[in-house]
């Protein structure tokens, strides 16, 4: 129903955009008076669970044992390993821990308020067509303000994303976990540089126990790019939560 698909990507025009197909949707069932029961099963897809939670402390509780088992290495300069690329790998998992509590933080937050919110869009979708003075306008605005504040961390149209998983550690983490893929963590001869060559052909110089050790430390790469992936997932719900929220009150206010 949603279709601005990065949090950068929501600003004022965008949502107004988005929300012409999704007041569309809304229009195919709708009914007023709405229903909490109603409006909780269309918002229900962007509500924050259990397995969001667990998902993120998991990828955060990786991270300091995978920089511990990249310094052991690192420490005993063994000319197999590129220590750049080691070095790197550390720069990019230290980026991960801060905004990734952040986004469990502001997830909590929200996770605990889902019943009130849900209650607050209900009420507020009902009332809007019986305010009549301005001060009741006014303070139904300020509701509605209030609820996007919570969800986009702003009291603009925009998400507020800094202090959480946002598009820059998503492309750290993805370009991270590719470049395990190629032997990120192997030196690769100068010859072998200019003939492009591929990491599988080169394993069989590699000491088996500096495979395995890799691969260990590649499968922890992966375990948080799949925690710091959902952290995004999540923001993205928060975000669209908001645009449907959004195309509900213009909704009502066109009737």
């Amino acid at each position: 129903m949603v279709y601005i698909h990065s949090l950068q990507g929501l600003n004022p025009k965008s949502l107004e955009a988005d929300s012409i197909q999704v007041i569309r949707e809304i229009k195919k069932d709708a009914s007023y008076p709405v229903s909490e029961e109603k409006m909780k099963e269309k918002f229900s897809s962007f509500f924050i669970s259990d397995i969001d939670m667990d998902k993120m402390k998991q990828s955060s509780d990786a991270v300091i044992p995978a920089i511990e088992k990249i310094k052991s290495i690192i420490q005993r300069k063994d000319p197999v390993n590129e220590p750049i690329n080691l070095s790197r790998t550390i720069q990019v998992l230290n980026e991960m821990p801060a905004p990734l509590q952040g986004n469990m933080d502001y997830a909590e937050g929200i996770k605990v308020m889902q019943d009130y919110i849900m209650a607050e869009i209900t009420a507020i979708v009902n009332n809007i067509p019986k305010l009549k003075t301005n001060q009741e306008k006014q303070e139904c605005n300020n509701k509605i303000k209030k609820l996007f504040r919570v969800l986009l961390r702003n009291d603009g149209m925009v998400f507020n994303s800094n202090g959480i998983i946002n598009e820059a550690h998503i492309k750290h983490i993805k370009d991270l976990s590719e470049s395990m893929d190629n032997g990120y963590f192997f030196h690769f001869t100068l010859e072998e540089e200019l003939k492009k060559t591929n990491f599988r052909d080169i394993k069989s110089r590699i000491p088996a126990e500096k495979l395995t050790e890799a691969e260990s430390i590649q499968n922890d790469i992966k375990s948080i790019r799949i925690g710091v992936e959902r952290a995004y997932e999540v923001n993205l719900r928060t975000m669209g939560w908001a645009i449907l929220l959004y195309s509900y009150v213009k909704w009502v206010l066109s009737k």
